[in-house]
């Protein structure tokens, strides 16, 4: 329903005369990340899609520092902070995060028939990872990951399968102990940025909703917002001499684009996919569709948390996205009983006994 309302959006995006064209060829960016999105669901499944991203993160982290290493890429920014192949540091972090939290599942789910070679390598993979996220200062995607490796922390401590009495209780210690250290709360208020204002986010926020208030329903059309020196988005440019191009929160930024109607129907996506994920994760179902659930469960928690500080909502060409894409279609298909097939983990269901006769 999302995308076609941003395809539909077109009836009154006339911020600006380009307005439309801005909307058709976003709108069909957004069509077809949907489809690679389908398609790979449909062949590889999650857990296979999970395994190329880990082959991607792969090629990233060790071509970026071979590149360093032979003079041919500069891998950190005018600050000295390392980006890799991305242009800023905050694609960069979120990336490694995606990508730890997928390594984390690999060697977490137990009804996986993996090598103890291949274990040792992504464990050590993993380890890389994380020593380069620490590294790049990308405080929201490190504090959400922290947040995410607790809940499988707890996930390790139950062994076979996700244990809800232990989630919540390893959560609870963790918070409180976290909420007891001098500090951590205005850290946690400022975790998108380094200063009271967000790095400049609060300015950027109070012109957005200033402008959101006057299209409230059915926004300016999708991502017609910020898509020119004509449109509404360029008076921030001209009057503060910011050169942003989303408004640095995914809630805020679908609202501009789509209204209060399609912000509307976007929570519902994300509380149902969130939804259907604790309930797999959690429910007396087989370890295989347990495991690929609790991915779902916890790469949305993390999906909705980074979205308060940046845009990765109905966004087209963006890895964040994809992926939620790809999650959403497997929530959606063990809500409606079709796919059984996709317990299993790269390939057939998980062979099922039979009473005999």
């Amino acid at each position: 329903m999302l995308v076609g309302m941003a395809i539909l959006s077109i009836v009154w995006a006339d911020a600006w005369p380009d307005a439309g064209a801005v909307v058709v060829r976003r709108s069909a960016q957004l069509i077809a990340t949907l489809a690679f999105a389908y398609y790979a669901y449909s062949c590889l499944h999650l857990a296979g899609v999970i395994k190329a991203l880990i082959q991607l993160s792969a090629v990233v982290v060790y071509g970026s520092i071979a590149a360093a290493v032979l003079g041919l890429h500069d891998i950190y920014d005018e600050g000295g902070r390392l980006i890799g192949f991305f242009y800023v540091k905050n694609q960069f972090g979120h990336f490694l995060a995606l990508a730890i939290m997928a390594s984390a599942f690999y060697l977490l789910a137990c009804h996986l028939d993996h090598s103890k070679q291949s274990k040792l390598l992504v464990g050590a993979h993993l380890g890389v990872m994380l020593l380069m996220l620490s590294s790049i200062g990308s405080d929201g995607a490190l504090i959400g990951l922290v947040l995410v490796l607790c809940l499988y922390t707890s996930a390790w401590l139950s062994r076979e399968r996700p244990d809800l009495g232990k989630l919540v209780l390893l959560m609870v210690t963790t918070l409180s102990a976290g909420l007891a250290i001098p500090g951590t709360l205005d850290t946690l208020l400022e975790i998108l940025g380094k200063d009271p204002t967000l790095t400049g986010r609060t300015e950027i926020w109070d012109f957005a909703l200033e402008y959101f208030q006057s299209r409230p329903l059915l926004g300016f059309g999708y991502e017609v917002f910020w898509s020119g020196w004509a449109a509404p988005g360029a008076e921030l440019w001209r009057t503060a001499f910011r050169p942003d191009i989303h408004s640095h929160n995914g809630y805020l930024e679908l609202g501009l684009s789509l209204g209060l109607l399609g912000l509307c129907l976007a929570l519902i996506s994300l509380a149902r996919t969130l939804f259907l994920g604790f309930r797999s994760a959690f429910g007396s179902i087989s370890p295989a569709r347990q495991w690929e659930a609790f991915f779902v469960f916890t790469f949305t928690l993390f999906f909705i948390f980074l979205n308060m500080g940046e845009h990765y909502l109905l966004t087209s060409g963006n890895l964040l996205s994809w992926i939620y894409m790809v999650v959403a279609l497997t929530a959606r298909n063990w809500d409606a009983g079709k796919s059984e097939r996709h317990y299993a983990v790269g390939g057939p269901a998980l062979p099922q006994k039979r009473d005999r006769a």
